[in-house]
């Protein structure tokens, strides 16, 4: 958080999540160009169009949302979200899908890049390790890797998806529950 009042380049707010949580339903949340090193996924809970500054040089090739060690970019939840646009976004290197939306409708997602995600399982190997998808041994309860087995490995070339893939999906956008969009 920062004091600034987020109504200008000059005065913008240091976070996305700054910025949306003032931005009354259907408001615009502009993002300026840059990498943005994300600390939790952007939750957007509310009707709100969150794009890149085109105005100021902002596009998905420069305007980027760095997801790294975290489970999504990018999350859109509940029916409040309905009508929702994310536009001109690049979302990268979540542990699962880059955006994901849940319980909602009419979303618009257009001219982003959804890129480099389902890092839990990025290369098909050790997909089941602590600090990847569900980190529980093989055997344990809990885990997809049956006792014995092996999690997810280049030489048993487990496809994305498998019970044994620790349940990853291997996809850019997750839509659960969503209508219209």
């Amino acid at each position: 958080s920062n004091t600034n009042t987020g109504t200008s380049v000059s005065s913008a707010f240091a976070t996305i999540a700054q910025a949306l949580s003032v931005a009354p339903a259907g408001s615009t949340v502009l993002v300026e160009p840059g990498t943005y090193t994300l600390t939790s996924p952007v939750l957007v809970t509310q009707t709100v169009t969150l794009e890149s500054d085109a105005a100021n040089g902002g596009n998905a090739a420069n305007t980027i949302l760095d997801a790294t060690g975290l489970p999504n970019a990018v999350v859109i939840e509940g029916p409040g979200a309905a009508g929702t646009v994310v536009s001109g976004l690049t979302m990268e290197n979540a542990q699962k899908a880059g955006l994901v939306a849940i319980s909602t409708s009419d979303l618009t997602l257009s001219g982003n890049v959804v890129q480099n995600n389902d890092q839990s399982c990025a290369g098909y190997t050790n997909c089941n390790n602590p600090g990847s998808n569900n980190g529980i041994p093989p055997g344990v309860p809990g885990s997809n890797v049956p006792s014995g087995g092996t999690a997810f490995t280049a030489t048993n070339s487990v496809p994305c998806g498998n019970t044994l893939s620790g349940g990853s999906d291997c996809e850019a956008l997750h839509l659960i529950g969503v209508t219209h969009s």
